[in-house]
């Protein structure tokens, strides 16, 4: 196994320095471009819900993104010592709400869509808290 990590800011300018390394990462895999492009949103969107929601919007809090390959498949960590989420979040469905008449965006709940795009982009995700460490991981499979 091999595992790089990175420490980083909560502030919106470091997403983009850690979705380059994240894009960089991807093309050490058998992943197609489209895959690719598909972890590197799910980490965006991870990273963002860190800073608005754990961090409460505070920047130059630490944030640890550490992404390991397995044999087939990545494992991206991200960990904070933030506020945390509820891990029933995870639970709640959007799935029903996806195909929405783009006339009435009144019927569109708000919030949640990073996680439900989490999901879907990614093969696998889990939540724990451990010594006030939030610790989301995402799995991946070539």
């Amino acid at each position: 196994m091999k595992k790089i990590s990175l420490n980083i800011e909560s502030n919106p300018d470091t997403v983009n320095l850690a979705d380059e390394c994240i894009k960089a990462l991807c093309f050490l895999t058998t992943l197609p471009p489209v895959e690719i492009n598909g972890v590197r949103q799910a980490v965006k969107e991870a990273l963002n819900n860190v800073i608005i929601h754990s961090y409460q919007g505070q920047y130059n809090c630490l944030i640890d993104l550490i992404v390991s390959f397995q044999d087939d498949h990545l494992v991206i960590s991200i960990k904070d010592s933030g506020i945390g989420m509820d891990p029933k979040l995870l639970e709640m469905d959007r799935s029903a709400v996806v195909d929405i008449d783009p006339s009435n965006i009144d019927q569109i709940p708000n919030g949640g869509w990073g996680l439900y795009l989490i999901k879907e982009l990614m093969d696998n995700i889990s939540y724990h808290t451990e010594a006030g460490i939030h610790t989301l991981e995402m799995k991946k499979f070539f």
